[in-house]
């Protein structure tokens, strides 16, 4: 055992008992260093000078009753001498391999060494021996010591000196290992991440790393790892669920990361697997395609970056949320791979390119034509509606329109000519960037009555553009019921030095429908995308000759609408006054 170096002096006998008693004076009371209890592990130890107690730090519980020494779980406990009244408070049994905080004790080599805070003194770990006292320093053996600042009291347990065993866990090259004793996890040194769950090994990288046995609560710090990491493989487990498809005995899955290139097993249904090493630690880009006719067709992928982690194993799993379809159009007709083969139609061709195109599909904008139409730009503006003379359309006219300086109001027109008539009904409202329109039409015409509900509103969106928004709601009722329904949503451009603005985008939508005893169905949609060269049409309906219903597409270069009455422009009423102020 190694201590301070000595030299033997002889010296007269009287001498060397003033200096025995000088020396027993400076241990410090000695007593009490004999009388301190001990930790070596998980064990709790004291002298044979009393009946001691054990009980956990608040003193709520007692552990251990007389006896030499009591086994307890990591942690701060309370020792009392009921002999001598003595209590020893916040003794601490720290895990395996935890580090404890020394309060500047340190270890060089076989050193032990301390601040100049105190007057401290090295024991075996079981307070048995005594190796130094006072100084800064001391040159001990390998193994687990005991310091004591008897200025403070302060006691630092397992103070660790020289190798110390790692019980059991063993490294070879790039693999920790461990006995078959409890269930093990290994961490980063710092505990920060989970490297490896169970099992009886671990694959890792060169560096430090903290082993834990939670079942015996025993932890191994600092285990050394060296090796090339570039060697190191990790099994990753995939979990693959593809979007719900039609039944086909053609599908694939592949992934692709790095140099691997693998095809899943398909499960059931939309479950997929796959299996395979990768290099541990390692970072790519991870690519899933889902493909149909043997890889002739894709229906979707998924691409994402994806680290390998350290360990031995990994579970990843793919939804089918994950997967982009829409990216997959082979036609470029904005109808995705996965969408056109459910629809049945074939992904390789623009169905598009091959209808007829025509020069306008014949739309309404019902409430540019008959209420914006009929008013100007004064503001605040009141008109009245009379009669044109010779007019052959007309018996009688009359009505008004009533707008405030903000160009709210309304408008009522109501016209004649012989049994028929027409009253026409609308408000009008003006807020911020938007005008809007609401209102009812009622007449006759032959013997069928007519109601007509509506609303309209068009918004500003910048100098030469504006939207126009519509719903119109119809029903003729005589000896059978004519019913209809038309919406459209546009985007309009203003034609130069015109209040009109041209439909280049959007959706306009008309249904007719009667019951008489040859009915009839007609169903028209009609869109547009800003920037495409047409309108493209559907259109369902029979005929009273033939009652089957029938459907036609067709393009169109022009969606038609009267904007009003001697208005030669095509399109709706767009740069109002308000809009302009």
């Amino acid at each position: 055992m190694k201590k301070h170096s000595t030299r033997s002096i002889s010296l007269p006998c009287g001498v060397h008992k003033v200096l025995l008693g000088v020396a027993l004076l400076l241990s410090v009371p000695t007593s009490n260093a004999i009388a301190s209890p001990s930790v070596n592990g998980t064990r709790i130890s004291w002298p044979d000078d009393g009946w001691y107690q054990v009980q956990t730090a608040d003193g709520s519980q007692t552990l251990c009753n007389g006896g030499g020494h009591c086994d307890v779980s990591p942690g701060r406990y309370l020792v009392i001498n009921h002999t001598t009244g003595e209590r020893f408070n916040n003794v601490e049994v720290p895990a395996v391999g935890d580090s404890v905080n020394n309060s500047g004790v340190t270890v060089n080599g076989s050193q032990i060494s301390w601040p100049d805070d105190g007057w401290y003194q090295v024991q075996s770990s079981d307070g048995s021996q005594t190796f130094c006292n006072g100084g800064s320093v001391c040159d001990v053996d390998p193994g687990v010591y005991l310091v004591i600042n008897h200025s403070t009291g302060e006691r630092f347990n397992n103070i660790e000196v020289g190798a110390t065993s790692n019980m059991g866990i063993a490294v070879n090259d790039s693999r920790i290992s461990w006995p078959d004793d409890g269930w093990y996890q290994v961490q980063t040194a710092d505990g920060s991440q989970t490297l490896c769950n169970g099992g009886r090994f671990c694959e890792v990288g060169p560096g430090q790393y903290l082993v834990i046995n939670h079942t015996a609560g025993e932890r191994f710090n600092n285990i050394e790892v060296g090796g090339d990491a570039s060697n190191l493989s990790t099994i990753v487990n995939f979990d693959i669920t593809v979007p719900v498809y039609m039944p086909s005995n053609e599908l694939q899955v592949r992934l692709t990361w790095g140099d691997i290139n693998a095809t899943a097993s398909w499960i059931r249904d939309e479950q997929w697997s796959l299996t395979a090493d990768f290099d541990s630690n390692t970072e790519n880009l991870l690519m899933v395609t889902f493909t149909d006719r043997n890889e002739g067709v894709t229906l979707g992928s998924v691409e994402t970056n994806f680290k390998t982690t350290a360990g031995e194993s990994q579970d990843v799993q793919i939804t089918a949320d994950q997967f982009n379809t829409e990216r997959w159009d082979n036609d470029s007709d904005s109808v995705s791979n996965f969408d056109e083969l459910i629809a049945g139609s074939d992904p390789f061709v623009d169905e598009d390119l091959i209808l007829p195109i025509e020069d306008s599909v014949l739309g309404s904008a019902y409430v540019s034509r008959y209420f914006e139409s009929r008013i100007t730009d004064e503001r605040p503006l009141y008109l009245t509606f009379q009669p044109v003379p010779n007019d052959p359309d007309q018996d009688w006219l009359s009505g008004n329109v009533d707008l405030d300086v903000d160009g709210n109001g309304t408008l009522t027109r109501n016209a004649r000519r012989v049994s028929n008539y027409d009253t026409k009904q609308g408000t009008r409202t003006h807020s911020q960037n938007t005008v809007s329109w609401e209102g009812v039409v009622t007449g006759s015409q032959s013997d069928y009555w007519y109601t007509v509900n509506f609303s309209n509103t068009m918004t500003l969106i910048d100098d030469s553009t504006r939207s126009y928004v519509e719903v119109r709601t119809g029903t003729s009722i005589g000896l059978y019921t004519f019913n209809s329904e038309i919406r459209s949503n546009l985007i309009g451009r203003l034609i130069e030095g015109t209040s009109v603005c041209e439909p280049i985008a959007g959706t306009y939508y008309s249904l007719y429908t009667n019951n008489s005893n040859r009915s009839t169905y007609s169903e028209t949609s009609v869109s547009r995308e800003i920037g495409e060269p047409y309108w493209r049409v559907t259109k369902v309906s029979n005929t009273y000759k033939n009652p089957e219903l029938v459907t036609t597409e067709y393009f169109a270069r022009e969606l038609s609408m009267s904007a009003g009455d001697l208005i030669e422009e095509n399109g709706f009423i767009c740069d109002v006054v308000e809009f302009k102020n």
